[in-house]
């Protein structure tokens, strides 16, 4: 009886202790499945976050200009154009790299290693179409914007005034830095020596370093593209320099050998010891970006490098700065166009 009774008791108390955990435990899962509804809404938020710190966190777009040597005119043309585009513009920071110069920034733009840089018109147009100098690197040349003429450039070679060197034919035999490989310098010079016939020993010096192998003898003398040349300036101050004079008939040649050269006359003041002014090949430099350089990079700093207090500027940093102009019609005959940038500031003035 008792073990009946108990029995009873047991299982009444088993089935109250279910029903307990049964009715205790139940609605947890819905609490817990609407948790993570709610953590999956917060990625969201987060994700959203990015997009506003972009646009408001004034990120700065850093520019590679190419420039040349230690010594070599466009190093120090892109050094003074590189502080007044960073100083200006907050989202911009224009670095002046040094390269090879013509032939390497145009390389170096084309494939998209450098933003910006300084070239020949004559490369724009070899680069272009893939010959001459570019030939068998492909189509990278149509990756290749105009912005500007920074100015027009001669080619020359100096020697020391002790040498006995006097004329251009003068250089036969003789040993001469045509510039540093992959230079504008050295593109020129090679094209002037071979268009003219003369037999040099060529070496491949650094601008600067020219300058301490001319004084030292290990050189006769040197070729250099653009005037005013600092490495040349410092020269003057410590030795007699010749600025090697074109004949009117190496003139005739030389332009009968490319279509891009044109004679001029280097002012007599331009170098110290010069007495009268001298007879040279000249052509176009350009400033050249590649295209993919966002349009708005390239509207601000050309609207900026075009104010007149900046021009102003540019000039008294560097005496060629003066000659920046806007050449869109004689660029774009060369086979590239004008990028969209620059061409969207021309057209508003």
């Amino acid at each position: 009886m008792f073990n009946k009774k108990f029995r009873m008791i047991a299982l009444f108390l088993i089935v109250l202790l279910s029903l307990s955990a049964f009715s205790g435990c139940a609605p947890k899962p819905a609490e817990t499945t609407a948790a993570p509804a709610e953590t999956t809404a917060a990625p969201a938020e987060t994700t959203a976050a990015p997009a506003e710190t972009t646009a408001a966190s004034g990120e700065v777009f850093q520019v590679a200009f190419g420039g040349s040597s230690p010594g070599g005119v466009y190093y120090y043309m892109i050094g003074v154009l590189a502080n007044l585009l960073s100083e200006q513009l907050p989202g911009l920071n224009v670095t002046n790299v040094s390269t090879g110069a013509s032939v390497a920034n145009a390389i170096g733009v084309a494939k998209g290693e450098l933003h910006a840089g300084l070239t020949y018109g004559s490369l724009v147009y070899e680069i272009w179409n893939g010959i001459d100098t570019f030939e068998g690197q492909g189509d990278i040349g149509k990756n290749v914007r105009g912005v500007a003429k920074a100015y027009a450039s001669p080619h020359y070679f100096v020697a020391l005034r002790s040498s006995g060197i006097k004329t251009i034919s003068d250089l036969e035999g003789k040993t001469i830095s045509v510039g540093p490989p992959g230079s504008g310098a050295q593109y020129n010079s090679d094209i002037i020596l071979n268009a003219l016939g003369l037999n040099v020993k060529k070496e491949y010096l650094a601008f600067a370093d020219a300058t301490y192998a001319i004084k030292e003898g290990r050189i006769d003398a040197f070729g250099q593209s653009g005037a005013p040349s600092g490495a040349i300036t410092e020269l003057c101050e410590t030795e007699d320099v010749i600025v090697i004079p074109f004949s009117d008939a190496e003139m005739d040649k030389l332009e009968a050998a490319s279509q891009f050269y044109y004679r001029d006359n280097l002012p007599q003041d331009v170098y110290k010891g010069m007495t009268e002014p001298v007879q040279m090949p000249f052509f176009s430099v350009y400033w050249i970006v590649n295209k993919d350089v966002p349009d708005d990079v390239v509207y601000q700093m050309t609207k900026t490098a075009f104010q007149p207090e900046n021009m102003a500027a540019l000039k008294d940093g560097y005496i060629l700065w003066e000659q920046l102009k806007e050449d869109s019609e004689t660029f774009e005959a060369l086979g590239p166009e004008i990028h969209p940038g620059a061409k969207k500031f021309f057209d508003e003035n």
